[in-house]
């Protein structure tokens, strides 16, 4: 990667990107904590031609490279983002549903043991069912 990790924080990934975007942009950027000085384009083009060993154009291949290179990380980051919000949001939803359904089956199941409870006439099987609601509503209560 062509920006080191200490300059992120120094740098605005938005000021980057700009910079990037063409030559005139990356010749004019200046950044005085790090000692970049901004330059005309001509100025640029002739300093690069004399103190590099890169041409300007090969400078100017490594510039679009970094803007693609940053732009492209930048988007599937993005993407990422909000693949992983959709897949939570899925999982909700499924739990939502799953818990519906399964307070549903409780109170299906209470009902029907009301019913025999009840029709049985027994104490003892009375006696457990009210246990039984008693526990019933201390869980569900909480929901």
């Amino acid at each position: 990667m062509l920006i080191n990790n200490s300059f992120k924080s120094k740098i605005p990934l938005e000021s980057i990107i700009f910079s990037l975007k063409n030559q005139t942009n990356f010749s004019k950027f200046n950044n005085f904590d790090l000692k970049i000085l901004s330059y005309s384009l001509n100025s640029h083009k002739s300093y690069i031609e004399k103190y590099s060993n890169l041409s300007f154009n090969e400078f100017n291949n490594l510039r679009k490279e970094a803007l693609t290179s940053i732009t492209h990380s930048n988007i599937k980051s993005k993407i990422k983002k909000e693949d992983n919000n959709k897949v939570k949001n899925e999982i909700i939803s499924k739990l939502n549903r799953q818990n519906i359904l399964l307070i549903s089956f409780l109170h299906m199941m209470k009902d029907k043991m009301e019913v025999y409870a009840y029709t049985s006439s027994k104490p003892e099987l009375i006696n457990d069912f009210n246990f039984f609601i008693k526990e019933f509503e201390q869980i569900i209560k909480p929901l």
